[in-house]
């Protein structure tokens, strides 16, 4: 079975490659909210999948029809 490894939007942080962890004050008294690189994607914001290959083709086929109709 032959398999190719495809990326995809991190499911634990959404993409957005940093998590919220906590509100702080900085040394001006300002209030913000500290963020922490994701545990999973590890801030990138991608993650690593391996795909069967027909699958795949199947998934490239479907959003090609998809962009012919639009």
């Amino acid at each position: 079975m032959n398999k190719v490894q495809i990326l995809t939007t991190c499911q634990a942080c959404n993409g957005h490659a940093y998590i919220p962890v906590g509100k702080e004050v900085s040394p001006t008294g300002a209030k913000y909210i500290r963020h922490r690189p994701c545990f999973v994607c590890e801030g990138s914001g991608m993650q690593t999948r391996w795909m069967i290959l027909a699958d795949l083709a199947r998934m490239l086929h479907a959003v090609n029809a998809k962009e012919q109709q639009e």
